[in-house]
């Protein structure tokens, strides 16, 4: 009985089963169209196939240069809330099409990237889509043609999909210039490729007013989220305005705030960065640059589909802008004399590089 059981399912045995051609099977389980096989017939061995309990063996149709229809990704998929957002958007836009993912987490060791890579080659996928550190001519070299690939969200790649980061930053600070503040502090853990370019985002637009960020800029360190001495710092040097680079570390600003009595956005204002859904329970409601982490998704599928599909490779960068979202934090809520920004919630930068 057991080893009935266990016994692998073959074509040939629900062709046996059916009285059916094995061709026939086979053209029902790979969803080929034939005007050969009728509807009735699809479903019998879809059904059939299922109580017999048949499953495809992939890494033989990978043998035989088949496609498995199923795309590798590799990236730090819950490093912060916004990769697990593209994860799943990315996750999501594939199975649309009738793909599987294999999901191969970093957890941010740079070299785990090319090892990952490599053994979802090996594991048989059509396809790679890949977050990396690497420069992409690294990545060129362990993938070596043998299946394509689309890079995002990526720093030293000349076909990098991802978001203007600089572009958001710019946003923040415009925002907070146009209401009034003239001093103000940039917050993070670490200052990493992705939020060194928020900085220079941040600070382009500053500068461009003729202002000074000296002594304004606070980095706790990787993994310490401890911001109560730099909040009071930046309160001493005279700053009014607050830009954090992720919505969670802005939360933690706007609590260090009320600790010491201060109101946010009377006393100071609060701007964060992400546009995770949780910004609607901070209280105020929180003001913050929106990543449009499903347009990225989006593209990336597309680039990975046209690839796999037409033999396309455009391979050109793609930077898509963020957004900003009006909260409250920032004083241009709807409790705020400043009202009338309430009926604009977001301001839609144009699209560049698509």
């Amino acid at each position: 009985m057991n080893a009935q059981k266990n016994k692998i399912v073959r074509m040939k045995d629900i062709a046996s089963r059916l009285g059916l051609s094995v061709p026939t099977i086979s053209t029902v389980l790979n969803d080929k169209e034939s005007d050969f096989v009728s509807e009735s017939t699809r479903a019998l061995v879809k059904k059939t196939a299922l109580e017999m309990g048949y499953v495809k063996n992939h890494l033989i149709r990978a043998m035989h240069g088949l496609p498995t229809k199923t795309v590798g990704i590799v990236a730090s998929l819950f490093y912060n809330p916004v990769n697990s957002l593209f994860i799943r958007h990315i996750t999501k836009k594939l199975s649309d099409r009738k793909y599987f993912t294999l999901l191969a987490d970093t957890n941010g060791d740079n070299e785990m990237e090319k090892l990952f890579a490599l053994e979802m080659i090996s594991r048989g996928a059509d396809g790679l889509i890949i977050q990396t550190s690497y420069p992409e001519e690294e990545i060129q070299s362990v993938i070596a043609g043998r299946i394509p690939y689309v890079i995002f969200n990526s720093g030293q790649s000349k076909s990098n999909i991802s978001v203007d980061l600089g572009k958001g930053g710019f946003l923040a600070a415009e925002h907070l210039l146009d209401h009034g503040h003239r001093k103000t502090a940039f917050f993070a853990t670490h200052l990493q490729r992705a939020n060194m370019l928020k900085l220079q985002g941040f600070k382009s637009a500053v500068e461009s007013h003729g202002l000074s960020m000296d002594g304004l800029i606070f980095v706790t360190g990787a993994g310490s989220e401890d911001f109560a001495g730099p909040c009071s710092d930046a309160l001493s040097k005279g700053a009014t305005a607050f830009f954090a680079v992720t919505d969670k570390i802005a939360a933690i600003l706007i609590r260090e705030l009320g600790k010491i009595g201060k109101s946010v956005p009377k006393d100071v204002a609060v701007i964060g960065f992400d546009g995770l859904e949780s910004r609607e329970f901070v209280t105020p409601i929180l003001t913050t640059i929106r990543q449009p982490v499903e347009r990225v998704a989006q593209k990336a599928v597309e680039r990975m589909l046209n690839k796999l599909i037409g033999g396309q490779s455009d391979d050109e960068a793609i930077l898509i802008e963020p957004e900003l979202v009006i909260g409250e934090s920032c004083g241009s809520g709807p409790h705020s004399p400043a009202s009338h920004f309430e009926h604009r919630i977001v301001h839609r930068a144009a699209p560049t590089g698509e």
